[in-house]
């Protein structure tokens, strides 16, 4: 099975969605270990941060161009998606879709009814691609952030088989879905997204 890497689209390739006027604020928030000061591994950097998606500067969203598109990958921590897609998917047989209602609102009258994923943290990049580094995970927390290979590969004994949808443990800002996720987001014509295909070792 082969592996892609979900991104968003460049800015000027953005058609319709609006901006989140809260994306400054966005980020791995959350508990902070006492040792290292960290964001705990396997919490926040795996789900929205309530705080941010249901903050006063989140609530009033702008206006989108045309519509909302289907997905809308506002950056690692935060991907949204409408509800209508989110169930279309589900009913396709995605797995590891799983969506927490937001505030966020549009000035628009039909303004549409948002779910932030909520994406667990699986699979690692393989040893061979990791730049070499002298980064020691946190003793009490295990928590690191190294520096991202240029040229990815995935440890094929690490990911996730129930799953159609992961971030990466040692790449927690990498979005991982299978090629039977891909193949369905092209068959059924979701916009403004980007896809790169991850070797697996």
């Amino acid at each position: 099975m082969k592996f892609y890497e979900l991104d968003a689209v460049p800015d000027g390739a953005i058609r319709y969605t609006g901006k989140d006027p809260a994306e400054n604020t966005r980020g791995p928030l959350g508990p902070r270990c006492s040792s290292c000061a960290g964001t705990l591994a396997g919490d926040v950097e795996s789900y929205p941060s309530l705080e941010s998606l249901n903050s006063p500067e989140a609530n009033q969203a702008s206006g989108a161009r045309d519509k909302f598109v289907q997905i809308f990958i506002q950056n690692p921590w935060l991907v949204l998606m409408r509800r209508d897609a989110l169930e279309q998917l589900q009913a396709e047989g995605i797995r590891g879709l799983n969506g927490r209602r937001t505030d966020l609102r549009f000035r628009q009258e039909c303004s549409p009814e948002l779910r932030a994923l909520e994406i667990e943290q699986h699979g690692l990049y393989h040893p061979d691609c990791m730049p070499p580094t002298d980064i020691v995970p946190c003793r009490r927390c295990g928590s690191y952030e190294p520096s991202r290979p240029e040229e990815p590969l995935l440890d094929g004994a690490s990911l996730p088989e129930h799953l159609d949808l992961f971030r990466l443990r040692n790449g927690s800002a990498t979005l991982v879905i299978t090629e039977r996720f891909a193949d369905t987001l092209r068959r059924l014509g979701f916009e403004e997204f980007s896809l790169r295909e991850v070797p697996v070792r």
